[in-house]
């Protein structure tokens, strides 16, 4: 899978620095979708049988071990400068996705942690890794002239399967059940339920809040009227306060990153 060239140049660059330290390993990994993603798929195809699966980059990055780890993130971001090269002309698309990747992943923090007793850096991790299967799109997408040469068509095709693709991709990387379903129905806000809040509510809704950042006046959603806002007790002024502090969170991150 492809990742924003850039980014992960600036990310190997920051990881040479031998005074990288672990907190700041997991900041800079944590801003890449596929980079995140790979790291704790070996943290997990090396874990015990008898132990639980790691849903966060802290707990992979403890198993592994910090030097492991770092190695591990440079290695494979040096892999992913050369695929992301290969698929140059795609760009745009990328950088789109990884900035409303990262502010997803910012919001569902944020989410998580004020309003839900879900691990915040799980609901981090899905909201970085909600759109991957837009990724496996773009990917093959570099071999169908029709579909690059229709920025429409290409739109289309995301949008039409990349909430099954993604999820069938993380399930094959060994992702716990309820990661899974938070990646297959983050686009299902308004589903109707009594159930208590869960990860696919705080993705699903910090997708939306990002989204509604995008959006013309006229096509706003009022958050009051969307079941899974009121699973998580958030109504329009809490979503703008959430969208405001994570702005701060990403300027934050790109100053790290440098971009």
């Amino acid at each position: 899978l492809p990742s924003w060239p850039e980014v992960v140049v600036k990310i190997k660059a920051a990881l040479l620095d031998e005074d990288c330290s672990e907190e700041r390993l997991m900041h800079l990994v944590g801003s890449e979708p596929v980079l995140a993603a790979r790291l704790l798929r070996s943290a997990n195809s090396e874990r015990p049988v008898d132990t639980a699966p790691a849903g966060d980059l802290r707990t992979a990055v403890e198993r592994l071990g910090f030097t492991r780890a770092r190695s591990l993130a440079i290695s494979l971001a040096t892999a992913q400068i050369g695929n992301g090269q290969a698929i140059r002309h795609l760009k745009a698309y990328l950088a789109d996705l990884w900035q409303h990747s990262i502010q997803v992943a910012a919001i569902a923090d944020i989410i998580a942690k004020k309003y839900t007793t879900i691990n915040p850096e799980e609901a981090h991790l899905a909201g970085l890794l909600h759109d991957i299967g837009k990724l496996y799109v773009l990917t093959r997408a570099q071999n169908e002239p029709a579909l690059c040469d229709s920025e429409t068509t290409l739109q289309e095709v995301m949008d039409a399967w990349h909430t099954s693709i993604g999820s069938a991709i993380i399930e094959s990387w060994g992702f716990s059940d309820n990661f899974v379903a938070a990646i297959n129905d983050h686009e299902l806000c308004d589903l109707e339920g009594t159930r208590s809040a869960n990860l696919t509510d705080v993705i699903s809704v910090a997708n939306l809040l990002a989204n509604q950042q995008r959006a013309e006046p006229r096509d706003q959603v009022d958050l009051n009227k969307v079941p899974a806002c009121r699973r998580l007790n958030l109504h329009a002024g809490i979503g703008i306060e959430i969208i405001r502090v994570s702005e701060m969170e990403i300027r934050a991150l790109h100053q790290v990153i440098g971009i």
